[in-house]
């Protein structure tokens, strides 16, 4: 493990303590509130993970909060739903590093999913959910 400006770093995934999540129509980004030119986007229709920037302008979004990590994603027929970690404590130490429990997580959905889904396709997600 490298450590880098006190970031730890695994191969090449470094490791934040908390992100700024923006929420587009077609598109969720991800900030390091440590480094902001360091970001990623998920697409929810897709699912499509891709490395930015940090130079790139997707104007204003819907909405804007801080998560502490990405848990993972699920794709159903609505699209791509990501799982995010909305609330943790700390719980111990590894090696001079926080140690974190998830207290609280929020799956995030693209709306745009569901527009071609039949009317029992739509009660089925809904129990789902």
């Amino acid at each position: 493990m490298e450590i880098e400006n006190n970031i730890p770093r695994i191969n090449n995934f470094k490791l934040w303590n908390e992100l700024q999540l923006q929420e587009f129509p077609n598109k969720l980004i991800f900030k390091s509130l440590q480094s902001p030119d360091q970001a990623f986007s998920i697409c929810p229709l897709d699912g499509i993970i891709q490395k930015l920037n940090g130079d790139e302008d997707f104007g204003q979004p819907t909405k804007v909060s801080t998560v502490y990590g990405v848990a993972g994603t699920i794709r159903l027929l609505t699209g791509t739903h990501v799982l995010v970690i909305t609330s943790r404590r700390e719980v111990g130490t590894y090696l001079g590093f926080p140690v974190f429990q998830s207290m609280s997580m929020k799956f995030i959905s693209s709306n745009e999913g569901s527009r071609h889904l039949t009317i029992q396709e739509v009660c089925i997600f809904i129990l789902l959910v």
